[in-house]
């Protein structure tokens, strides 16, 4: 049960922004980035209360799938919170200064890679060498994007110079 339902949740990745997913498909099909943002938000609110909805009848059908957890307490879920106001605030700048109009797609992303950088080093987790990493991996996944985009525009050339379309139509 834990391992199907991190599986259905990993899908939401796609829908959720930021998206990767979304943003190499609006830069693909030429599309505004921001729209598909607010467009992706039915969907992934259906698909959530879905997969809730499931989790809530399968456990309650078979109640030892999901035995109750350890109990925290209000101590423990206050310093928990405090842990996670980071990534709290992080998400509501980004989410809410796109959907609130304060800021673009770009600077949205300009404003993250700051904040980040920020927290790290409130937190004392930012060193060079780990900063650097962070350069060295943005680098290579930004080419791998472009790899995968260029790979998209050729195969797209290649099947529409070999009227391959056309073909299937007529068959």
């Amino acid at each position: 049960l834990a391992g199907g339902t991190i599986a259905a949740a990993g899908t939401l990745g796609a829908l959720i922004p930021p998206s990767v997913i979304l943003v190499i498909y609006a830069i693909m099909t030429e599309s505004f980035i921001l729209d598909l943002f607010v467009a992706a938000i039915g969907p992934a609110v259906l698909a959530i209360a879905l997969q809730m909805a499931t989790l809530a009848i399968v456990t309650a059908r078979n109640p030892a799938l999901a035995p109750p957890g350890a109990r925290y307490s209000r101590s423990e879920r206050l310093e928990a919170l405090v842990a996670a106001a980071p990534t709290l605030v992080f998400l509501v700048v980004i989410i809410g200064g796109m959907y609130g109009g304060v800021f673009t797609v770009n600077e949205a992303a300009a404003v993250g890679a700051i904040l980040s950088i920020v927290f790290a080093l409130i937190r004392g987790r930012l060193t060079w060498a780990r900063f650097l990493d962070c350069l060295v991996e943005a680098g290579r996944n930004t080419g791998m994007i472009y790899l995968i985009i260029f790979g998209a525009e050729m195969m797209g050339y290649f099947v529409t110079i070999t009227g391959a379309p056309q073909a299937f139509t007529s068959f």
